[in-house]
Order: structure tokens, then C-alpha cells, then sequence
């Protein structure tokens, strides 16, 4: 078992974010650092992120 913290992050991203490829770009560097979540766009435009795992791997996503 680890010693790390695991944390849960919710983010909302506002501007032209939907049809960039954006929530694909965010999934790939979720799994690449074994995180956990899921990304969605909203009807408001906006495109919501729920992120969770070891604190430190969050941190590197840097998203």
C-alpha cells in the first residue's frame, strides 16, 4: 500500500475549449499518470473535469 495522499479535484474550464480535442488531450494525461475521472462538456460551453488520485501524479498532470 502507498503513502501517498490521495485527493479529489473538480474543474470547471471556461473559454473555447469544446472541439479542440481538449477533453481527448486531458483522458491521455489522466491515464498516463494512472489518474481516475472523467471529462465532460457542458451545455454552458464549459468543459468540466473531475480528477482524482495520488496527490503528486495530480499535481505533474499540471492540466
Amino acid at each position: 500500500m502507498s503513502d501517498s495522499i490521495r485527493k479529489q479535484f473538480h474543474i470547471s474550464v471556461k473559454g473555447k475549449v469544446q472541439r479542440v480535442g481538449f477533453r481527448d488531450k486531458v483522458e491521455d494525461i489522466a491515464d498516463s499518470l494512472e489518474l481516475a475521472g472523467y471529462v465532460q462538456n457542458h451545455s454552458s460551453k464549459d468543459v468540466v473535469i473531475v480528477i482524482e488520485g495520488e496527490e503528486g501524479k495530480i499535481a505533474e498532470a499540471q492540466i
